[in-house]
C-alpha cells in the first residue's frame, strides 16, 4: 500500500518486482523495454536494511576499511534502491560503482544518491558500468549483491568475476533467495513454479544452490547464515553473509587461476569422454532395454518354453552334433511368419499378439506439432511429449514445452492455450497505476492514477 504523508509518497510492504511475461532475451535488451523497466522501478521502495542486515553491513564496512581506499561495488544497482545498505557500512567517503546493464536507471540512481547523501549529511560519488567484466581487477574493497545471483545466466562465472574484482582482503556481502531443503513441501512448490518464474521474472531462478557455488571458491573466510523471509511464498528461503578474499600475491593468484582452469578442462574431458561412450554404446543400451522389457512381459508358459529351448541347445552343443548347427541355420534362413504384421521384438521375431493388444500398438496417434508424425500405442504417444521431435516443434512455434501443453497435438490449440497463459500472467502482473493505493491528508483512499490526476489539477 502507498500512503501520502506531507506530500511524499511512501510505499509500504515488500519490494515489487515487475515480471516481464514471456519476454524473450532479445526483447529484454531492447531500449523500449529497458526504459519501461526503469519507469516501473521508480515505484520500488527505498530499501532500508533491518537490524540484522544493518549489523551485517556495519561488520562488512569495518573489515573493508582495513583493506584501504577502494570502490564499493553495487552489483545490480537498478535505480539505486540499495544505496542505504552501502551507507550502513560507514565507509567515508563512499565511492559507489553501480553495475547495471539498464542505462535508463542510471539517472534515477544518481538522484537517489543525492537524496541519501543529503539525509545523512555525507557525500556519495556514483559511477556506472554496464557489466561486471568492465570493472578493473582488484579495485573494490567491498561488493554488495542483493538478490542478483538468482537472475544471472552463469552463477559460477559471476562469482568468479566478483572474486576477481575484489582486492586481497576485500569483502563480498550477499543476500540471496535460494532453494529449499530437498524433499520439503516448499521445495516441491519451487519445482512447480520454477519454469513460470524463469519465463515471467527475467530469468529469476528460485531454486539455485548459491551456497555451494560460494563454497567452491577459495575465500579466506565465509560466514553464511540461512533464514526464511516471512510472507514470501516459494521465495522465503534466503542466505546472507560475507565472504573475504584471500590475501594472495600475484604469483599465487596466477597459480590458483591455472589450477582452476586445469580442473575445468579435466571435467570437460571426462564429460566429452562420457558423451562419446554413450554414442558408441547407444545401440547396445537400447537392445538391452528392449531385452529386459521383453523378459518382464513374458508369461510363465513363455518363460518355461524358453528355458526348455535353452536346455536343448546346451545338450546339442555338448553332443557336438553338426546337425544342430545346420538346423539352426535353416531356422535363421526360414522366412518369418507374420500374417498380422506385428512389430518385431528384440530377437527379430513378431511380439506376442496379447502384448500388441495390451499396449494398444494398433492405434495410431498423430501429432501436428511433430510434423504429422505417427506414434503407435498410447505409451509411445505419451512419451513423445518429452522427446526431441516434439520439443523442436514447440521451439519452432516459440512456445515453452511445459506440462501445460501435454496432450496438445494441434498447432492451433497450442497457440490458443499459449495466448491464454500469457493473458493470465498479464492479469497477475503488478500494475502500479491500478494496484498502488494513495491516501491524502484528509484520509481519502484512491488509486495512484486517480491521485496523480487530482494532483495535476491542484485538488490535493
Amino acid at each position: 500500500m502507498t500512503v501520502l504523508q506531507s506530500g511524499k509518497i511512501i510505499v509500504r510492504g515488500a519490494t515489487f518486482t515487475l515480471t516481464a511475461s514471456l519476454f524473450v532475451p532479445e526483447v529484454r535488451r531492447m531500449d523500449g523495454y529497458l526504459w519501461y523497466i526503469a519507469q516501473v522501478d521508480k515505484f520500488n521502495p527505498d530499501n532500508t536494511p533491518n537490524s540484522d542486515e544493518a549489523e551485517l553491513m556495519a561488520k562488512a564496512g569495518e573489515m573493508a576499511r582495513k583493506v584501504g581506499d577502494g570502490l564499493a561495488v553495487d552489483l545490480g544497482a537498478g535505480s539505486g534502491n540499495d544505496l542505504r545498505y552501502l551507507q550502513a557500512t560507514g565507509l567515508k567517503p563512499l565511492r559507489v560503482l553501480g553495475v547495471e546493464p539498464n542505462r535508463f536507471t542510471w539517472p534515477q540512481a544518481e538522484s537517489q544518491a543525492r537524496d541519501v547523501a543529503s539525509e545523512s549529511g555525507g557525500q556519495i560519488d556514483v559511477s556506472f558500468a554496464a557489466d561486471i567484466s568492465e570493472v578493473p581487477s582488484e579495485s573494490a574493497s567491498l561488493l554488495l549483491a542483493k538478490r542478483v545471483l538468482c537472475s544471472v545466466d552463469d552463477e559460477l562465472a559471476t562469482v568468479k568475476q566478483i572474486f576477481r574484482v575484489l582486492k586481497p582482503g576485500g569483502v563480498f556481502v550477499f543476500i540471496e533467495h535460494v532453494a529449499a531443503d530437498p524433499g520439503s513441501g516448499l521445495r516441491t512448490a519451487q519445482d512447480i513454479f520454477r519454469p513460470l518464474q524463469l519465463a515471467f521474472a527475467n530469468n529469476c531462478d528460485m531454486a539455485r544452490d548459491t551456497a555451494s557455488v560460494l563454497r567452491s571458491l577459495p575465500w579466506s573466510r565465509l560466514d553464511l547464515e540461512s533464514y526464511e523471509e516471512a510472507w514470501n511464498g516459494p521465495l522465503s528461503p534466503h542466505i546472507r553473509g560475507i565472504a573475504v578474499k584471500q590475501k594472495l600475491s600475484l604469483e599465487d593468484q596466477s597459480q590458483l587461476a591455472t589450477k582452476v582452469d586445469e580442473q575445468d578442462k579435466a571435467i570437460a574431458r571426462l564429460e566429452s569422454r562420457a558423451a562419446k561412450w554413450h554414442d558408441l554404446l547407444s545401440d547396445a543400451i537400447n537392445e538391452t532395454i528392449q531385452h529386459l522389457q521383453k523378459k518382464q512381459s513374458q508369461t510363465i508358459e513363455e518363460m518355461e518354453l524358453e528355458k526348455d529351448d535353452s536346455d536343448e541347445d546346451e545338450d546339442m552343443e555338448d553332443d557336438g552334433a553338426d546337425v544342430g548347427s545346420n538346423a539352426g541355420d535353416d531356422d535363421e534362413e526360414r522366412p518369418i511368419y507374420n500374417p498380422l504384421n506385428l512389430p518385431l521384438g528384440w530377437d527379430g521375431k513378431p511380439i506376442p499378439f496379447w502384448l500388441y493388444k495390451l499396449h494398444g500398438m494398433g492405434i495410431e496417434y498423430k501429432c501436428e506439432i511433430c510434423g504429422n508424425y505417427s506414434y503407435w500405442g498410447r505409451r509411445a504417444f505419451e512419451r513423445h511429449f518429452q522427446e526431441w521431435r516434439h520439443a523442436f516443434g514447440m521451439r519452432c512455434l516459440k512456445i515453452p514445452n511445459t506440462a501445460h501443453f501435454k496432450e496438445i497435438t494441434k498447432i492451433e490449440e497450442a497457440i490458443t492455450l499459449y495466448e491464454k497463459l500469457k493473458r493470465d500472467a498479464e492479469e497477475q502482473t503488478f500494475r502500479p497505476d491500478q494496484d498502488v493505493e494513495c491516501e491524502d491528508i484528509q484520509g481519502n483512499v484512491m488509486s495512484q492514477r486517480a491521485f496523480e490526476d487530482l494532483r495535476r489539477q491542484g485538488l490535493v
